[in-house]
């Protein structure tokens, strides 16, 4: 438990030591240095218990690549009977023919992807990325971008998207949302930030996007069944459910905290919500989906492309508070309370995540065990 305290306290230090550095340049760029070797190394290296679904990918690519003749069938070659996506399978298929046919690979190259993707991000939407980091970690909301390994590349894609769609290269846009849903059909969702950037975001129209949000997550199931889905596992458990779980609970607190943070401290909001209309939807779409998810717990896997916009902007309104001497404690008291929070997580609930103990993945080993009872 003090290894996955003290790495995300090693961000705080990341910080720390940018700042001795001259030019907000250089220590932007210290920061993303340190920041992705940190990540890559701890994500990148995982034993296999390590996060939800990291054996059962392990499994899955072990079997693949020691029963797929990969020399007699094109690259481009997927089955359109398997429960993953076309892109992935293709993806898969690169790795086996080109890269290496061990299958911790995967786990490897996606965490390479995911860890650069998201520095990217953070580079182009803040000055403060070591402090993002440490925000997305100890909220715990970045380990799903590590665990959920197929959806993670789509959300890796989706930052062009944001990007191509906000440039209105809108050809080169469709084609990576397009691109994105062949390796994860919740790609679907990033539809949802493109009609809320064509809303005028008056006061009015946000409360009746809110309001709009709670009714469909009443009626969540009745709309998911009409769509097709009532047969779906994930669906069936849902309605299983007799209480809201905890964790979305956490999380839809956490982003609503988020914005409202942002909308009161952040400065010049009226003139700043025109010109970064676009992120700040991508922001209100992370909320809206999270309260979707509170009767459907299936869902949460859609808020994965939008929670870190959200972050951002709390990150950035943060900064600027700071400037307040009023506030200078507010930071302090945010780091407070997050690590506090994924304190709590790792004694009372470590099974959402599974990072207690933590191991490296030992490659001396002949036969990996994959089953863990998860």
């Amino acid at each position: 438990m003090s290894v996955i305290i003290l790495f995300c306290l090693s961000f705080l230090l990341v910080e720390y030591i940018s700042w001795h550095f001259k030019g907000e340049k250089v220590q932007k760029n210290t920061q993303i240095v340190m920041c992705f070797l940190l990540l890559f190394i701890f994500f990148g290296f995982r034993d296999l218990p390590i996060l939800n679904d990291t054996a059962h990918y392990y499994r899955h690519v072990r079997h693949l690549f020691s029963n797929t003749p990969f020399d007699n069938t094109p690259w481009y070659t997927f089955d359109s009977s398997s429960n993953f996506e076309e892109g992935f399978q293709i993806f898969l298929r690169i790795i086996g023919l080109v890269i290496s046919k061990e299958p911790y690979s995967l786990i490897i190259i996606t965490s390479f992807i995911t860890t650069a993707s998201l520095l990217w991000f953070l580079n182009k939407s803040t000055s403060h990325v070591a402090f993002a980091v440490f925000v997305l970690m100890t909220s715990t909301l970045l380990l799903g971008y590590y665990s959920a390994i197929r959806q993670s590349l789509a959300v890796s894609v989706s930052y062009i998207f944001y990007w191509c769609y906000k440039n209105k290269y809108y050809k080169s846009a469709i084609m990576c949302g397009v691109v994105a849903y062949f390796f994860h059909h919740s790609s679907v969702m990033l539809i949802l930030p493109v009609v809320l950037y064509h809303i005028p975001f008056t006061r009015r129209n946000i409360l009746l996007i809110m309001a709009t949000a709670i009714v469909v997550s009443l009626g969540i199931y009745k709309i998911l069944s009409l769509l097709g889905y009532d047969d779906s596992k994930y669906l069936v458990t849902g309605m299983e459910r007799e209480a809201v779980p905890l964790a979305q609970l956490l999380d839809t607190l956490f982003i609503l905290a988020c914005l409202l943070f942002y909308y009161i401290y952040g400065n010049k909001y009226k003139e700043e919500i025109e010109k970064g209309k676009l992120y700040v939807s991508f922001a209100l779409s992370a909320l809206i989906v999270n309260i979707w998810a509170l009767p459907c717990l299936a869902l949460f896997r859609f808020a994965m492309f939008f929670s870190q916009y959200a972050v951002v902007l709390f990150i950035n309104s943060l900064y600027q508070a700071e400037a307040d001497k009023r506030l200078k404690i507010l930071k302090y008291a945010v780091v407070a309370i997050l690590v506090l929070r994924i304190l709590i997580v790792l004694i009372y609930r470590d099974e959402w995540f599974h990072l207690v103990p933590y191991s490296f993945f030992d490659f001396s080993l002949e036969h990996q065990k994959t089953l863990f009872g998860y």
